[in-house]
Parts: structure tokens; C-alpha cells; sequence
């Protein structure tokens, strides 16, 4: 959780908001590059014991700190929630929140070396790989709308492009 949040206050987001209120234990030590050995003998939480260093990273972001529980109310004031390694259980509890408040989620696992991602943007977001397959990359010489309401792709002559027509072009 604390690589994603640097992660985001780097990338210069307006506001960040923790949530986290677990003690810090001995084992955080080994990931969680922001905990000291005194936060586990204080059993500080460890959104307390990283929300101002991680706001020393970037003075543009505002860095907050929630304690307390995630309600509704809470939630809807913001775009994105992000939740680390909780129970399936609790992620969809918050999942269900955000979706109905429209508020994008993203739920991420790491257990040792495996990892798991799951994301909800919501019911407007539309993913267009219609076949999950790696997307066609080539050069384009040029593209031309000689035809109203459609275009002519041109790849470099030394490629082939495997296009088809209906196919979404970035």
C-alpha cells in the first residue's frame, strides 16, 4: 500500500487520503519502508506513522490521514479508492460503496511473490480488446478521411498491419 500511495503523491495527484489504523508489527518492517522499529513498540497505526513523511515527498500533494470507519459518506468525495491486501470480503464491501457512488476502485493483493489486481471503473468505462490478444503495433506513414465518417490508415511500406475494418486505432 505505502509503494502505491509514493507512487501517487510523486505523480503530483491534488490530495491523497490513508486509511489504515493496523499497528505496526515487525513483520511491516521488512516492506513497509516508512515504518520504524518505534512505531512497533508504540503500536502506532501505520497510516499515522507514514502520512507525513510521504507528504514530505511531494509539498503540491495535500497528504491526509482518515481514522475511523470507510462509510459512504466518507467515500463519495472521492474519484479513486485504492485497497491493499484486505479480506475478499471487505474489498467488495467497499467495492459495492464506490460502485454505486461511481468512484473508480482498485483492489491489489500481494501475497510474497504472487500478486492479483482487480479494478471497477464504474458501468462508462469500456475496455476495447475485443480478443485478448497483444495489440498490432506498426509505423503509420499517414491517416486520411478522404471519406466522411471514416479513415484511411497508411502503414510504411516495409510492414504489414493486420488491421481489420472495425479495429481501434491509438
Amino acid at each position: 500500500g505505502v509503494e502505491i500511495a509514493k507512487n501517487i503523491v510523486l505523480a503530483g495527484v491534488r490530495s491523497v487520503t490513508l486509511f489504515d489504523d493496523a499497528p505496526a508489527t515487525f513483520l511491516d518492517l521488512s516492506a513497509q519502508f516508512y515504518l520504524t522499529e518505534q512505531d512497533v513498540a508504540t503500536q502506532t497505526g501505520r497510516a499515522e506513522a507514514t502520512w507525513r513523511k510521504l507528504a514530505e515527498l511531494n509539498p503540491y500533494v495535500q497528504v491526509k490521514q482518515h481514522t475511523g470507519k470507510l462509510t459512504a459518506d466518507f467515500i463519495a468525495q472521492f474519484r479513486v479508492v485504492v485497497v491493499c491486501n484486505a479480506t475478499r470480503e471487505y474489498a467488495i464491501e467497499i467495492n459495492d460503496i464506490c460502485h454505486a457512488l461511481d468512484v473508480a476502485f482498485v483492489y491489489t493483493e500481494s501475497r510474497g511473490v504472487f500478486g492479483s489486481v482487480f479494478c471497477d471503473f464504474g458501468e462508462a468505462f469500456v475496455v476495447s480488446d475485443k480478443d485478448g490478444e497483444q495489440p498490432i503495433t506498426c509505423m503509420i506513414a499517414s491517416i486520411t478521411a478522404d471519406v466522411p465518417g471514416k479513415l484511411l490508415v497508411t502503414v510504411t511500406d516495409d510492414s504489414r498491419h493486420q488491421l481489420e475494418t472495425g479495429d481501434f486505432v491509438t
